[in-house]
């Protein structure tokens, strides 16, 4: 008996705060209270595209290196101003990559719009070039945008500029993006789990309009549903013989690494700690030669001419400066090991995607060369926030209008 009214006065109350509850996101939504606003994800190419947006960009924490600049994106979410001609009377060139090749300024210092200036001086052919970079992808993402939104271009020429510092490790994520694996040497794709993002399918639900339930999906995402997913993953993608506190040990490590700039650890050192710790490399590698191969093959279905230049960390470029700033951040992580094996981590993989384009045929620049040569007058990364800048978009930019339209009159 008692039992009984234990259980009906816990159902009570639970009801009575749930009807609360109810009642005061009902009054929240009727007097046209606060909008909840989710970050959706595109079921296609992982990331939601930013379309027709003109807005001024400055994050002064993360990146005060970066001046204040303008950026505008058009109806395909592409950082460029106006509206593609479809078909084009011309050479229309791609380029896919990160937020490298997204370009942390405004349009016209991108790589792509300066490739474009450089490609059209002096020549009969008109160049048109697309920047279909985007921040926080991933190689195999490089590849759903030009199935999903690329194709549509009808491109005579892409180029992928895969991104040393963390395109390897990129390509381990599975949360928030459409993530592909291998299975008896064949690549599978995955949906992801939308762990930052929401699915665009949750618009069509009666929670997307609920205040409370956004104010408490803020917090659990933020506080609790982040920090476990990446454990789940990590645990899930290491070794057998690998614990849970290592892993534990793993996310502590990138706790302490962010202390010392959020985008100098995640665009640098988090991959390489990861392939320390888990010892994964020989199958990203082999990933990345698949994902490398999909490109080739949807580019020779299409006609379409596939150049691959990878774009070298800022360690690559300025080792010398660098190894001093590493020093401190090894004392609090020794398990990162010296700058000289990072920065052999680093050589290996540009040198391992070099190998695959000759391996395969595929047209090859090394980026490394250009900047090393004009890094000894310019700085050509941002020193804190270490993404390429505007003088080394432009020293890429020349680099491949050069080559990429020599072998195009040679071809031609």
């Amino acid at each position: 008996m008692f039992l009984n009214k234990s259980i009906s006065k816990t159902i009570f109350v639970l009801s009575y705060y749930v009807l609360t509850l109810l009642l005061f996101d009902v009054i929240l939504i009727l007097i046209g209270g606060f909008q909840p606003k989710y970050s959706y994800g595109n079921k296609d190419v992982g990331f939601g595209y930013p379309v027709e947006i003109n807005h001024v960009s400055f994050d002064p924490v993360d990146s005060p290196d970066v001046p204040t600049h303008r950026e505008t994106t058009n109806s395909m979410g592409f950082k460029e101003v106006t509206e593609p001609e479809i078909p084009f009377d011309g050479i229309r060139v791609l380029f896919l990559g990160d937020s490298h090749m997204q370009g942390q300024c405004s349009n016209a210092e991108t790589i792509p719009d300066r490739f474009e200036s450089f490609a059209n001086a002096g020549q009969s052919i008109k160049y048109d070039a697309q920047n279909g970079g985007y921040g926080g992808q991933s190689p195999a993402q490089y590849a759903r945008v030009l199935i999903h939104k690329g194709l549509k271009l009808q491109p005579d020429i892409v180029v992928v500029g895969i991104y040393i510092g963390n395109d390897f490790f990129d390509l381990m994520r599975r949360d928030d993006r459409p993530w592909a694996s291998l299975n008896d040497n064949h690549l599978v794709w995955h949906e992801p789990d939308w762990v930052v993002f929401k699915n665009p399918d949750f618009k069509n639900s009666l929670l997307s309009k609920s205040r409370i339930y956004f104010l408490f999906n803020r917090i659990y995402v933020k506080t609790l549903k982040y920090t476990y997913s990446r454990a789940k993953y990590l645990y899930e993608s290491a070794p057998k013989e690998v614990s849970f506190m290592k892993v534990f040990s793993f996310l502590n490590d990138i706790r302490i690494g962010k202390q010392f700039g959020k985008n100098w650890w995640n665009q640098n050192l988090i991959q390489h700690l990861y392939f320390k710790t888990f010892n994964k490399i020989d199958y990203t590698d082999e990933l990345m030669k698949h994902i490398i191969m999909l490109y080739q093959e949807i580019c020779s279905r299409h006609n379409i001419r596939l150049v691959i230049a990878p774009i070298p960390s800022a360690f690559q470029i300025y080792p010398t400066k660098i190894a001093e700033r590493y020093k401190p951040l090894q004392h609090e992580i020794p398990e990162l090991g010296s700058f000289d094996t990072v920065l052999k981590f680093l050589d290996k993989r540009y040198d391992f995607i070099k190998n695959v384009c000759n391996e395969l045929n595929i047209e090859f620049y090394d980026l490394r060369i250009p900047l090393k040569r004009n890094a000894l007058k310019n700085e050509l990364y941002y020193p804190i926030d270490f993404h390429i800048n505007p003088k080394g978009n432009t020293v890429v930019a020349q680099f491949l209008a050069k080559q990429i339209l020599n072998n195009n009159n040679k071809d031609h």
